[in-house]
């Protein structure tokens, strides 16, 4: 025979337990990731001709420290190993404060190139230039979009000046 008092237990578990898995929710919403990239969307457009790339995007309000930064490079490249940074914006373009950098070797047939555990702290509503050197090299590069589908602009480098390139997604 069930009795009051053990339906006055339940209640009161099925209570903590709706109090435990909102907490358990809000938790996961604080922590989510923003995405952004252009692997969906990549219309066939390749770089080719320019010494650098840069991404220019707005630090989101929520997610605030960069985890991992991808790119795709395209096939039939020569570069061999990419610089890559992420660095404060002045005019629009990446000439401001080197805040992180790192290489990676690309394959000539092509890959995704992952640079992941960052783990560095940026300010929300900061625009922030995500550079690609390409050490010299100026031939097929990385894959973009001609249409803007993340916030932000581009920039490319002709090794001796930025210039804005407000279509490109890389």
């Amino acid at each position: 025979m069930i009795t009051s008092v053990q339906l006055d237990r339940e209640a009161m578990m099925k209570k903590k337990l709706i109090a435990i898995a909102g907490l358990a929710v809000l938790t996961v919403a604080a922590s989510a990731e923003t995405i952004y990239d252009n692997f969906g969307s990549w219309d066939g457009n390749i770089t080719s001709g320019w010494l650098g790339q840069a991404q220019i995007l707005p630090c989101p309000a929520v997610d605030d420290i960069l985890w991992e930064w991808r790119f795709e490079m395209a096939a039939g490249n020569t570069v061999g190993t990419v610089g890559f940074s992420v660095q404060t914006v002045a005019a629009g373009v990446p000439t401001g404060v080197m805040l992180y950098s790192d290489s990676a070797v690309v394959p000539p047939e092509g890959a995704v190139i992952t640079f992941n555990n960052i783990g560095l702290q940026l300010t929300s509503g900061v625009d922030y230039a995500f550079v690609v050197d390409f050490n010299g090299y100026s031939g097929p590069s990385i894959h973009y979009t001609g249409i803007d589908v993340v916030p932000g602009d581009g920039s490319w480098w002709d090794g001796t000046n930025w210039t804005s390139f407000a279509g490109l997604d890389q």
